[in-house]
């Protein structure tokens, strides 16, 4: 959830790695940030639906586990 989101990049930001972005949600991440490559780590069920989206935002995928 956003809370434990933010908790972390305030932990990292205080370990000197920097600002970052979190998200709840992989369409808004796509839309803002724009990535170059995603990686999905996520359980089998969720990989089509995330990397047809990441596709189609022109970015590369690469799945942790067989589609």
């Amino acid at each position: 959830d956003r809370r434990h989101n933010d908790e972390f990049a305030s932990q990292q930001k205080a370990k000197g790695r920097g600002d970052m972005n979190t998200y709840t949600d992989y369409r808004e991440m796509l839309e803002k940030d724009k990535p170059d490559v995603v990686t999905i780590g996520t359980p089998d069920h969720w990989h089509v639906p995330i990397a047809i989206a990441a596709l189609k935002s022109g970015a590369d995928v690469y799945c942790e586990k067989p589609l």
